[in-house]
């Protein structure tokens, strides 16, 4: 099940790796940047994050890829950031409950190749918060 899940994920990153958003059907205004010849994908966005709730963006990354995560909010917003594997496994988080400030870093290496979700976070607040991501 483990090989077949692999093979999926690996044909599924010939499908759609390294595209513009517009082209792979992803949202809007994010861009996968497959400049790391054989690496994976980088991953660069602006977006916005609504009070209460999260966005989720998919990255696939290579084994043993050293991966760094920025995530840079408005000068007012508490958001966080969060990395899983493609089994589900928590590969980093970057937060800080009573910082109001929203510049977060970390980095991991990836232990499998495939598609990681990388979700901004924004809880406890009652407004939501401009961001940029960046993920490589």
């Amino acid at each position: 099940m483990k090989t077949l899940i692999g093979l999926m994920a690996g044909l599924l990153a010939l499908a759609a790796f390294a595209q513009p958003a517009a082209a792979c059907g992803c949202d809007e205004g994010v861009y996968y940047d497959d400049a790391n010849y054989g690496y994976g994908e980088t991953l660069y966005t602006s977006d916005y994050v609504y009070a209460d709730s999260s966005v989720t963006y998919s990255v696939y990354l290579v084994e043993g890829q050293y991966t760094a995560v920025s995530l840079r909010g408005d000068g007012s917003s508490d958001i966080d950031v969060w990395v899983m594997s493609p089994y589900g496994d928590y590969m980093g988080y970057q937060g800080e409950g009573t910082s109001h400030y929203a510049d977060e870093y970390f980095g991991f290496v990836a232990p499998v190749s495939g598609y990681y979700d990388v979700m901004v976070e924004n809880s406890y607040k009652p407004y939501g918060s401009y961001f940029d991501l960046q993920v490589q």
